[in-house]
């Protein structure tokens, strides 16, 4: 319905912010640039994304890292045990069929039945411990980001841009700093202190 003549209706609907075109039919400009702030907003936390990539993949690299010194130590205390075993050189150098009498040869299997077993027990025992690890080996990766917020009492969260009324400029509102591969200054002292 519309107004009388000389009232002012109150249900206006505005003209696009972006080119002035009537509101009707709908104006795509507005809802593109809402679509380009969106994806700048969201570039910007994607460094977050970038962060928790990162300190996964250095995890998993020293969980597995970790894993595979444990299993070469295991495996040579293994194949330490199995040489101190009486004819085990004469049983590798034959393939299993070595010139001995069939209780040695009895023996010398049941030995490296049972240490093949042990060491299959203390491989997963060892993948057990290295990924019970994880907690603190993210801790530590994690620890080596520097995620730094404005104070409340700073101009960026007094007078934000956005709000107007003459406020301060300011470049960042928010740094994320990955020092990735480096450490800084402070964490080597205090590695130095604790060795």
């Amino acid at each position: 319905m519309a107004a009388p003549s000389g009232m002012i209706p109150s249900s206006v609907d505005a003209n696009c912010a972006i080119c002035n075109a009537p509101p009707i039919p709908e104006c795509p400009h507005e809802g593109e640039r809402l679509t380009l702030a969106l994806d700048h907003a969201m570039g910007r936390w994607a460094q977050l994304e970038a962060i928790r990539d990162w300190a996964v993949k250095h995890a998993k690299n020293n969980v597995i890292s970790k894993f595979h010194q444990r299993r070469h130590s295991r495996y040579q205390r293994t194949l330490g045990f199995l040489q101190t075993l009486p004819c085990y050189g004469l049983y590798i150098t034959y393939n299993g069929r070595p010139p001995i009498t069939p209780q040695q040869l009895g023996e010398i299997q049941y030995h490296i039945r049972n240490a093949n077993e042990a060491f299959q027990a203390g491989v997963n025992e060892d993948w057990r411990r290295s990924c019970m690890e994880y907690p603190a080996i993210l801790d530590y990766f994690l620890g080596l980001v520097q995620i730094e917020f404005p104070a409340d009492h700073e101009d960026v969260i007094r007078y934000p841009a956005f709000a107007g009324g003459g406020a301060p400029l300011v470049a960042e509102q928010r740094k994320v700093k990955s020092r990735r591969d480096s450490v800084t200054t402070e964490h080597r002292k205090k590695e130095k202190r604790r060795g």
